[in-house]
């Protein structure tokens, strides 16, 4: 959740530049991160990269659980 929720911060052009920076950045986070468990780390990925390859899919059902908002004012 913690990688996830800054790469929503981060603003970025394309889609495919959007994948390569968050997948590189991914890398950098368990750098950072310092999880050792190979397990743990496979399947935090495997959501992580679901999540940012369907977020075309998810974005509206989120926008249509929500009732008088928009997906762009909400915070993340």
């Amino acid at each position: 959740m913690q990688f996830l929720y800054g790469i929503d911060l981060i603003a970025i052009e394309s889609e495919e530049q959007k994948k390569y920076d968050i997948f590189r950045g991914l890398d950098e986070f368990w750098t950072g991160a310092g999880e050792g468990d190979p397990d743990v780390k496979a399947f935090a990925e495997g959501l992580i990269r679901g999540t940012v390859e369907h977020l075309e899919d998810i974005d509206p059902l989120i926008q249509k659980a929500v009732d008088k908002w928009k997906l762009l004012r909400m915070a993340a």
